[in-house]
């Protein structure tokens, strides 16, 4: 089973590092962070980590995001 997970990401720089540490502990095949209208450092923390990361400037809502990054996702299994 290869597991993309999808995160899509407003102004999360308080809370993105924790949660991708936990994240990263399921061994996903590939982290997808669609960061969408941030004005804060939540791009920079997802690369970081390694994410494959989507920068879009306006906000999109986190249905359009999920919706990205899952067509983007080259695994098999998604989870948002």
């Amino acid at each position: 089973m290869k597991l993309s997970v999808i995160i899509p990401v407003q102004n999360e720089e308080a809370t993105l590092a924790d949660v991708l540490d936990e994240l990263l502990k399921l061994n996903p095949y590939e982290v997808i962070t669609v960061i969408n209208g941030s004005t804060d450092r939540s791009g920079a923390i997802a690369e970081a980590f390694g994410c494959k990361t989507l920068i879009f400037e306006e906000p999109l809502g986190v249905d359009v995001g999920r919706a990205i990054g899952a067509k983007e996702a080259l695994g098999d299994t998604l989870l948002f």
